[in-house]
Formats: C-alpha cells, sequence, structure tokens
C-alpha cells in the first residue's frame, strides 16, 4: 500500500499558518504541549518556508508521532504519511518489480510516495546498511523534487547506523539530516503513551501461561509460500514464541496476522534478555508491526517469567509500547 496522501477539504483552509493550527489542535483536544513540544512547533515552520525538513527525535511516547499526524492533518498541501515498517516493506516490493530497470529505486520510490508535497515520515530506526542507503536515496529524491520532509525517530543523527561494523554506512544519512535539516530533540520526562492510552493495541494483556486458550484451528495463513504456525480461537489468532519467532519470520508475517484478526495472542513467551538476538528482534518488529496496525496484543508468559514491567533488554519504544499492555495478571 502506497503511503497515504492526506488532503484537507476544499474550503477547509484557515488564514492563519501551520503552526497556529496545530496549536488550535491540540487546543481542541484539550492537550498540554510540553515545552519541547512548544519548542518543536515553531521548528515546524520551516516546512511551510520550503526547508528541507525537520527532524524530531527523543524517548518513545514523547509527542513525535502526535506533531507528525498534526502536520498531516493541518498541512494546506497534500501530505504522504508514511510509517518506516510499511514504507520499507512496500518500497522492497516496488524495486523486486523493477528489479532490471537501471533506476529501479528512483522509480520505486516514486510509487511508494505519490504526489505528496510533503512527506511525513513516523519512526526512522536505521539498524543495517540497506536501511541506511534507502533513506539516504529517499531524502536525496525529495530534495531533488522540492518536497520537504518531516522525519521521527527515537535515535539522534548522530546514532544513525553507528555499529563499528556499518558506520561508514550511515555517514551519507548523517549529513544529509544534520547539514539540510532542522533537528530538535523532544523530551520532557513524560511518556504520553501511558496516560490514558485508549487505542486497540492497548487494550491489550499479560496473561499467566494457564490462561492460554487450548486446541483452535489451524488458521491457514500462507506467507511467501510458507505456512505460518497459528491457530484460531475466534476473533484472535494465536502462535508459540519459539514456533513463530525462532524462524526467519518478518514484517510482511506480521502483517499477515494483523489483516486477519483483531487481537493476535502469543504464547510461550520466555525472559526475553535469555533469548538469542534474532527472535529477540522479531519480537521488536512484531510489536511494532501490531500497534501501528492497531491489534490487540496478548502474551502469555512462560513459567516463572516475572510481569512487574517489560524487559530493559528490548529498545525504549518497545519497553514504551509494552508498557501500554495491562500487566496485572501475568507472570508469576
Amino acid at each position: 500500500m502506497a503511503g497515504k496522501v492526506a488532503e484537507r477539504p476544499v474550503g477547509s483552509v484557515q488564514p492563519v499558518g501551520l503552526v497556529d493550527r496545530i496549536a488550535e489542535r491540540a487546543a481542541a483536544q484539550h492537550l498540554r504541549l510540553g515545552p519541547s513540544q512548544t519548542q518543536a512547533l515553531q521548528v515546524l515552520a520551516e516546512l511551510e518556508r520550503g526547508g528541507a525538513g525537520v527532524y524530531l527525535h527523543g524517548p518513545a511516547g514523547r509527542g513525535k508521532t502526535w506533531l507528525l499526524d498534526a502536520v498531516t492533518a493541518c498541512s494546506d498541501v497534500p501530505v504522504t504519511r508514511v510509517h518506516a515498517s510499511a514504507l520499507f516493506t512496500r518500497l522492497d516490493a516496488e524495486v523486486g518489480r523493477r528489479l532490471h530497470a537501471p533506476d529501479r529505486l528512483v522509480a520505486g520510490l516514486d510509487a511508494v510516495l505519490g504526489d505528496g508535497r510533503l512527506l511525513c515520515f513516523d519512526e526512522l530506526e536505521v539498524t543495517d546498511p540497506d536501511d541506511a542507503g534507502m533513506v539516504e536515496h529517499l531524502l536525496l529524491r525529495m530534495g531533488a523534487r522540492g518536497v520537504p520532509v518531516l522525519l521521527t525517530s527515537n535515535q539522534a543523527p548522530a546514532d544513525l547506523l553507528t555499529d563499528p561494523r556499518w558506520q561508514h554506512w550511515g555517514r551519507g544519512l548523517r549529513r544529509i539530516v544534520e547539514e539540510r535539516f532542522v533537528v530538535r530533540h523532544l523530551d520532557d520526562g513524560v511518556d504520553y503513551r501511558t496516560l490514558g492510552a485508549t487505542t486497540p493495541f492497548a487494550s491489550g494483556r499479560v496473561l499467566a501461561s494457564s490462561a492460554v486458550p487450548v486446541g483452535g484451528e489451524p488458521a491457514g495463513l500462507i506467507s511467501g509460500g510458507r505456512p505460518l504456525p497459528v491457530v484460531r480461537h475466534g476473533e484472535q489468532l494465536w502462535a508459540e514464541f519459539r514456533a513463530l519467532l525462532d524462524r526467519p519470520t518478518g514484517r510482511q508475517d506480521y502483517l499477515l496476522l494483523a489483516r486477519h484478526a483483531p487481537a493476535f495472542g502469543l504464547s510461550g513467551v520466555p525472559n526475553l534478555g535469555a533469548v538469542d538476538a534474532d527472535p529477540r528482534q522479531r519480537f521488536v518488529v512484531l510489536v511494532d508491526v501490531l500497534h501501528d496496525a492497531g491489534t490487540r496484543l496478548l502474551l502469555a508468559l512462560d513459567e516463572g517469567v516475572g510481569a512487574t514491567e517489560p524487559w530493559p533488554c528490548l529498545p525504549p519504544r518497545t519497553i514504551s509500547r509494552l508498557s501500554l499492555l495491562d500487566w496485572s495478571a501475568g507472570g508469576s
């Protein structure tokens, strides 16, 4: 699915600037913006002046996505709003369709990004050279088209792909952000996700192992020619942690799960600090996909795994999202 292009209805443009409209939106939602969010509002004026863009970064839950969605809703121009996980998935597919074309990456980017005159790119995370290269090409392409970009990330520009093995692959991306973007750090010390979150994902729970439903019918979901080890219980899909995440599953598989049920349960969840890096990273991606898809998440912990708080071995973004769940019944 291409990035969503949001356009304000004809006649809805008000004789005030983008920043004023966002402030009005916050007031209408009875939101009191923190100091760093208020400062970021002023920086967002760069988007109206035709700058290369704005880069908002900071810990999870500090209002970055709210600001990005507010820009999407309040802009006077057509906006393409994409999430990093969906962008990379779709871009891989579009480039694959043009495998023998010399301009396959540029054509793939254009197909994904559509005709928006402003790009809002949420939750950038760069963990490998392929991601760094794609984002670098994306920003260069937007610059060539004269399209400003609003980026949000948990990572500061200097922290993009700093793994010593690949650090040199991220130099071009870091240079573009640092030289062409207005960069602001958002952190008022409050995780706003924990304050009365009411999303479907946040209605999920952490369960004791005894609460896992037994039996169930095979869901019959095929991804990439492979059946996924998932069973159906009414409107819920369930999988066992090791069966799903010890194998090379990925974002496309988890998107398929999210499309086929409003709730997904994962049983046999171990202490993630004691599992290998690959299944732990797959768990992180699974949480991201289900959160962004609005899918209710049910986690059933192994016997002996405590549930006082999400595991500190996970990225801050994942910890913040798991904190939205009801942890009162899980663990031992």
